[in-house]
């Protein structure tokens, strides 16, 4: 699979990993703060990366999938990190928690190609 993020996304991506890197699970309240509004930022930028229009490239051969499948099945990766952000707000879980396993996940993408 070959995931390429906007450049509007990779600078808020980047921002969370450092920090994320240095976060503690039991960080005080004002490293909650700090992670809560990390979290919106992110999700944000992913649902925008979600949502932005495909690339329309010049049509395939039948064999292979439809370019609008393709680039779905690129960013379901990035929908399945918002859902888990949202699940765990949802389930008042810490915050800088959520915050370096969403760290994880954005690692283990695959390079921008």
């Amino acid at each position: 699979m070959n995931l390429r993020l906007s450049p509007l996304l990779l600078a808020p991506l980047l921002l969370c990993a450092s920090l994320a890197d240095a976060a503690e699970p039991s960080a005080d309240a004002a490293s909650g703060a700090g992670c809560e509004s990390l979290l919106t930022v992110v999700r944000r930028s992913l649902e925008k990366e979600i949502d932005a229009t495909c690339a329309v490239p010049a049509p395939a051969p039948a064999s292979t999938p439809a370019p609008a499948n393709a680039c779905a099945a690129q960013r379901e990766p990035l929908r399945a990190i918002v859902d888990f952000i949202n699940e765990r707000e949802a389930a008042s879980a810490d915050q800088c928690d959520t915050l370096l396993e969403v760290n994880e996940r954005l690692r283990s993408l695959p390079p921008k190609g």
